[in-house]
């Protein structure tokens, strides 16, 4: 009996944007309301009727406003192994590597404001940059090792030796992402995150074992329980069945500026 697996990268990339909406109202937005709402008192009266409401609110409910906060971030672990996955994806499968490159690289520049704003209250933070940063470095890595794969295929014989050379060359080319991450990008995951897009594309032909791999790298790299949720992760790419479902591109890559602005201007709006 053939295993039905149902799902395309449209839902695949669904699911993780649903998770980081999850986890980025919690980090941009939640964390903030619920420290404004310790300030509140009694007799507090401020320029604006609707801050007053949401933060008595917040402050009525703050014991289920913080395990929401934490659950929000549990949910949130879900969605980075899901993207690092369909970069792996789209690497296998695009038609320009250049022009896929090119993509990241800007949607990494105009996200940077944005997410400067919603995560470090000031126009630009250097010393932390947005994801996009990571997927793209990731992106690069793999590009290498792919180059390097077809190099020695072509010039190098005796398996042996080429697995070996092919095995140093990939270390090497990783050690170098992970000082590029470490010095000079700052980005999201970091060397946890490019390490995790390795290890997806070097067990590429065992979806689920990369998954679980890059899992793996992210929690003991991070030295984080909670990325243990990230192995839910495994559930949807089990069931992914290799298509490309439709197609909402522009939508998918503008969806993470325009909601980090959105989390920005909640708070404007809400003076917190």
């Amino acid at each position: 009996m053939k295993f039905i697996r149902p799902l395309t990268s449209f839902h695949l990339r669904t699911i993780a944007l649903i998770s980081m909406f999850i986890d980025h109202f919690a980090k941009a937005f939640l964390g903030d309301l619920l420290n404004a709402s310790h300030t509140v008192t009694n007799a507090m009266r401020s320029s604006s009727a609707l801050r007053d409401v949401v933060l008595v609110a917040a402050h009525r409910n703050q014991g289920m406003l913080w395990m929401l906060f934490d659950i929000s971030h549990w949910i949130g672990r879900l969605a980075f192994p899901l993207y690092c996955f369909l970069l792996v994806q789209g690497f296998l499968h695009t038609r320009s590597k250049p022009k896929y490159a090119l993509r990241l690289g800007i949607l990494a520049l105009i996200s940077e404001i944005p997410f400067d704003l919603a995560f470090f209250d000031t126009v630009l933070e250097f010393r932390n940059n947005n994801v996009f940063f990571t997927l793209l470095a990731g992106l690069l890595l793999i590009w290498g090792v792919s180059s390097l794969e077809t190099l020695l295929a072509r010039r190098m014989e005796g398996r042996a030796l080429r697995h070996a050379a092919m095995a140093a060359g990939t270390v090497i080319l990783w050690m170098a992402a992970c000082m590029l991450m470490a010095g000079v990008l700052c980005s999201d995951y970091g060397s946890s995150g490019i390490t995790t897009i390795l290890a997806m594309y070097l067990l590429r032909r065992l979806p689920c074992a990369g998954v679980a791999a890059g899992c793996t790298a992210l929690m003991v790299l991070n030295m984080s329980i909670a990325q243990i949720f990230g192995f839910f992760a495994l559930i949807p790419t089990a069931l992914y069945g290799g298509k490309k479902g439709p197609s909402a591109k522009a939508f998918y890559y503008l969806f993470y500026p325009a909601h980090l602005l959105l989390f920005v201007l909640l708070r404007i709006l809400l003076n917190i």
